[in-house]
């Protein structure tokens, strides 16, 4: 049976809608940012130095690996022993770096989409506000264009470092001569799992479509205005293209204020829809595989 590869960037799990706390939905839009941004640069650091922990760990073990290699080819034994040994000793020193590195970085993440979906709102406030205002509001203006370059910058770094293939085959899945209901059923079950996965996949592309183009509404608004004669920041750069890193966060250099690369979000739009045509697609032929399931199955 086919299978059918999907690109999942794990950023689309990060950069979907979040779930607030009662405690964050009474903080002010502001103060929520400010916390969150504090929450999410500390995530990233934990992150970092687990990744430098695991990488350390496995410099060891591959140099243990190739000397264990040599001394098997060149049959002595001793050295083969020790090596061995040592590599058995060092196992779960390296497993657990490797879990350590996976959680954290799906902590760090997390604290990513909660400061995605806070600057949103946040943006939206000073939409809001900005709209209402007699006249021009400066300071919102100013805060407006401020917090959406931290927001792309922000889909940025995560989009950068996340970027991964995640192959999700068609279930070969088939019903043989000799199958009993047991089998049959355990089938059933591995291609509904598979249906329910895929709906959830769609329900969170639905969900990252819907804010795109509620910001993409947002910042037409904002050109219309700009075109009106409205003063904003004449740096801003609502929708993407080329820009430079605005931050001068500790432990960051001039040397790392660099031109960073980012779609638009239009393109971005184009991509995610593309994307939720192809599970669509793939969760159509999953649902008509356990519908053929089902009727082996009441056969029998």
């Amino acid at each position: 049976m086919n299978r059918a590869r999907f690109v999942l960037g794990l950023v689309a799990t990060a950069l979907a809608p979040t779930g607030l706390s009662g405690q964050e939905r009474d903080t002010s839009p502001r103060e929520l940012v400010d916390s969150l941004l504090v929450e999410y640069e500390a995530a990233k650091q934990q992150w970092e130095a687990d990744r430098a922990e695991e990488q350390r760990i496995r410099h060891v073990w591959d140099q243990l690996i190739r000397e264990h290699a040599a001394a098997f080819a060149r049959d002595d034994d001793d050295e083969v022993r020790r090596l061995r040994g040592q590599l058995q000793e060092r196992t779960g020193e390296k497993t657990r770096a490797e879990n350590a590195l996976q959680l954290s970085r799906e902590h760090w993440f997390e604290k990513g989409g909660q400061l995605v979906s806070a600057l949103d709102a946040y943006l939206e406030v000073l939409d809001t506000q900005t709209r209402n205002s007699v006249g021009a509001d400066d300071e919102a203006s100013r805060l407006y264009t401020e917090h959406e370059e931290l927001l792309q910058e922000l889909e940025h770094e995560l989009g950068s470092e996340s970027q991964e293939e995640l192959t999700l085959p068609m279930p070969g899945v088939a019903i043989l001569a000799g199958d009993g209901p047991r089998d049959i059923r355990h089938k059933l079950n591995l291609v509904e799992n598979r249906v329910t996965q895929f709906e959830g996949i769609l329900a969170g592309l639905d969900r990252e479509i819907e804010a795109l183009t509620k910001r993409q509404a947002r910042e037409q608004r904002r050109r219309d205005r700009e075109a009106g004669g409205e003063r904003f920041d004449d740096n801003a750069n609502p929708t993407g293209g080329v820009r430079t890193n605005l931050t001068d966060d500790a432990g960051v250099t001039d040397s790392a204020r660099v031109t960073l690369p980012v779609k638009t979000l239009e393109e971005r739009i184009v991509d995610k829809k593309e994307y939720r045509q192809a599970v669509a697609d793939h969760l159509r032929d999953l649902r008509a595989l356990a519908e053929k399931i089902r009727g082996k199955a009441g056969g029998r």
